[in-house]
């Protein structure tokens, strides 16, 4: 698509010009006026027309998911693939990466010459990013016509949660139900064997009973029950009254320098948001207990109701960090609602970490809930005092020590590993 720029209405005026003064005049040099007006435009009309014919702009990176608060780095390739030779090439990056990204103007792109350069982005945003659209102008070099090609995106970006490494989280010993009480059965490979049935195609071999087997002449698996261990759930608070956040353009911006060993030395913090701090908390919690072989679960009231049944493995780590990224503080059911909805699913001796930044009794009235049921709470609040909300949480903190439920409390712009460690070293 061929665009007008502003030295197009400026040979036009000089083209008008030209005319009337040969109407008034019938001097010769406006004639020559004219025609070299005339052929300034359709040259640089042809020209433009070229400009960027069999010029191929490639976005290539080694990551598709990425951490929130680290830099993204994106590789951009620029290939001309004519014999011709291109004065200059301008790239702009429409994706909605944060800064200019990977837009770059280019100068004197040879024959069949290829380009290469690399962008960094710091991330801040969670959730997914399409990377592209890309343009590519080009013209003439008088900047009377410009011609665009967009290159639409075919490929995104999944921005995690920001997270960082736990040493230590308490554990407190709760009541320990028996496994072949709970009488639930599982597909993994526990000590608790529940029994035989038959072999089923898509069964583990590992799993053949092959005494029973040889008794029965047919092929019998085992099944297992889940291990007796309580179980650790970790419940994010999303409900819409709740959380207190900066606006983007009220916050310091984040430049990053492209030569590599100063993009690598770049510290990039939180947005002032309580709601980002809960799910940076959240990840680092369930990606500790991941990394412990702990069963871990997990739930979130954000746009939709997400509860996950508790598991381990990295598989399990993955599902709770898609929900993660995706999810907004505009959920309509607050903390006190959502542990009511699935408290009586969880088992008993279980550990329930709460992390809400509400400042109203619903927090004492949750943590009473939990342990009521034989459950063991424990509370993360999240002042949003120091955020610029109205009122903090240190109100509560006389009522959650009175219940005996470990509590750390987050300000804007804490260490959330050692706010975490030491908050909760006393429990």
């Amino acid at each position: 698509m061929i665009e007008i720029r502003r030295s197009f209405w400026i040979v036009g005026v000089i083209l008008v010009t030209a005319v009337a003064g040969y109407f008034w005049t019938r001097t010769q040099v406006f004639v020559q006026l004219f025609y070299f007006s005339l052929l300034l435009l359709v040259v640089s009309w042809l020209w433009t027309l070229f400009s960027n014919r069999g010029v191929v702009v490639q976005r290539s990176s080694r990551e598709l998911r990425q951490e929130s608060g680290k830099v993204f780095e994106e590789r951009f390739e620029i290939v001309n693939q004519k014999a011709l030779l291109r004065p200059w090439l301008e790239i702009v990056d429409e994706s909605e990466l944060p800064g200019p990204g990977g837009s770059r103007v280019l100068s004197w792109l040879g024959k069949f010459e290829t380009r290469n350069y690399s962008a960094y982005t710091p991330l801040r945003k969670r959730g997914q990013i399409l990377l592209g659209p890309t343009s590519l102008y080009s013209g003439d070099p008088f900047g009377i016509f410009v011609y665009r090609r967009v290159y639409q995106a075919n490929r995104s970006l999944l921005v995690l949660p920001h997270m960082f490494d736990l040493r230590w989280f308490p554990f407190p010993p709760g009541l320990l139900p028996g496994g072949k009480a709970q009488r639930q059965r599982t597909l993994e490979v526990t000590p608790y064997a529940a029994g035989v049935r038959e072999y089923y195609p898509g069964d583990s071999l590992n799993r053949i009973h092959w005494p029973t087997s040889a008794r029965r002449e047919r092929l019998m698996v085992k099944e297992f029950e889940k291990d007796p261990q309580a179980d650790f759930w970790v419940f994010i608070d999303a409900f819409h009254k709740t959380h207190v956040e900066v606006k983007e353009e009220q916050q310091e911006n984040i430049r990053i320098d492209r030569f590599w060993f100063w993009e690598k030395r770049k510290q990039i913090t939180l947005p002032v948001d309580t709601f980002e701090y809960a799910v940076s908390i959240g990840a680092s919690i369930c990606r500790y207990f991941v990394r412990k072989d702990t069963a871990i679960g997990f739930g979130i009231a954000a746009q939709r109701h997400a509860v996950i049944s508790p598991d381990r493995g990295e598989r399990q780590f993955n599902k709770i960090l898609e929900i993660l990224a995706y999810a907004q503080p505009q959920g309509k059911l607050p903390l006190i609602g959502l542990i009511q909805s699935e408290v009586r699913n969880i088992a008993r001796g279980s550990t329930i970490v709460l992390i809400t930044s509400a400042i109203d009794g619903s927090v004492i009235l949750a943590v009473d809930l939990v342990q009521r049921r034989g459950m063991q709470p424990i509370v993360i609040l999240i002042d949003p005092f120091t955020f610029g909300g109205e009122v903090g949480a240190d109100h509560l903190l006389p009522e959650l020590h009175r219940r005996k439920a470990p509590v750390a409390v987050i300000s804007n712009g804490d260490d959330l590993q050692s706010a975490l460690e030491e908050g909760l070293s006393g429990y």
